[in-house]
């Protein structure tokens, strides 16, 4: 089939399908999502003890404290393993451009959050940095310094 448009012209109905099928392929590739895969399973917008809130999508990890939000942009999680590897956005007061590995798990019935790295050159260094200790979440685990996680709260 050969395409050809005149100018000022607009595509027809299948034309704009194929466009439009190809727009979500290339999306779909490039944040490495198949229409296969599940789902993150923390999607939500959330209340951390700290005062912050967290704003968890299918591309973003937002937390915002303040009026200054950091985003971490996806680059893929395993929900049976419970992480995510994220890039942080460029315009974060901290680590902009590095890499960030976030570990959850549910413990009590209540979701918590591990930020296991977050200044890594690589997404590939993120991911190997080493699993934090779900075993109790509110006495430590957290970190190389075993810090305690932070508490999820739906809102």
């Amino acid at each position: 089939m050969k395409l050809t448009l005149k100018k000022g012209s607009r595509p027809d109905g299948r034309i704009r399908l194929i466009l439009a099928g190809l727009a979500l392929l290339m999306m779909l590739v490039a944040t490495g999502c198949s229409s296969d895969d599940p789902p993150l399973s923390i999607i939500g917008n959330y209340t951390d003890p700290w005062g912050g809130t967290h704003e968890i999508t299918a591309l973003t990890w937002t937390a915002t404290y303040g009026t200054s939000p950091s985003v971490y942009h996806i680059q893929y999680y395993l929900n049976e393993s419970e992480y995510l590897v994220a890039q942080n956005d460029s315009l974060n007061t901290f680590n902009p451009d590095l890499f960030s590995r976030f570990d959850w798990t549910t413990f009590g019935g209540s979701l918590y959050y591990c930020q296991s790295a977050y200044d890594k050159l690589t997404a590939g260094e993120a991911n190997a940095e080493a699993t934090a200790d779900r075993t109790d979440p509110t006495a430590g685990g957290c970190g190389v310094s075993s810090f305690t996680w932070d508490l999820l709260t739906p809102f």
